[in-house]
């Protein structure tokens, strides 16, 4: 097997008792039972030790319910040793770097996911009858003026969600 590239890594069996307890965690999550959603991702990675999504959530609760930044940038890092090609994963890691003020580690893992995001978006815009000539990216080390300039020259104009602490709606 190919390890230099990680799309040619062949696809895991699913586990389909570490989805349902995956699914269970969710439903858990949305209901803001938070300590119970943990304890069945727990499950799922002792089932399944390459469940990124399962890491991705333990992260995403370790950072926004218990403001635990190290936990949960060690949970971003297990979703990116099972799925190395993890755009969630890479952003979610890039957000607690920022937090932490590591910003240059912060901007390689943002880099990371647009060099692995785009090509996979514009692959789906294609299958659909859609091509782009160029894409362009807001990114936060564009200028006002030059993110002004790159919206105003676009034809076409995605927008994608971004994950926001407590913090961050308190604010607005």
């Amino acid at each position: 097997m190919n390890t230099s590239n990680p799309f040619s890594q062949k696809k895991k069996v699913f586990n389909i008792k570490a989805e349902k307890l995956y699914r269970d965690a969710c439903e858990l999550f949305y209901s803001k039972n938070y300590d119970a959603s943990l304890e069945l991702l727990e499950q799922t990675t002792i089932l399944d030790k390459n469940h990124a999504k399962a890491f991705i959530l333990t992260g995403d609760i370790k950072l926004l319910n218990e403001g635990n930044e190290k936990e949960a940038l060690e949970a971003y890092d297990k979703a990116l040793m099972a799925n190395p090609c993890s755009t969630q994963a890479l952003g979610s890691k890039a957000y607690v770097l920022d937090i932490l003020g590591r910003f240059e580690e912060a901007f390689e893992n943002c880099e990371k996911a647009k060099v692995k995001y785009v090509p996979i978006f514009t692959k789906n815009f294609k299958n659909v009858g859609i091509e782009f000539e160029t894409v362009n990216i807001l990114t936060p080390d564009l200028t006002h003026e030059q993110a002004i300039q790159t919206l105003e020259n676009a034809n076409f104009l995605v927008l994608v969600g971004v994950l926001l602490s407590k913090n961050d709606y308190a604010k607005n």
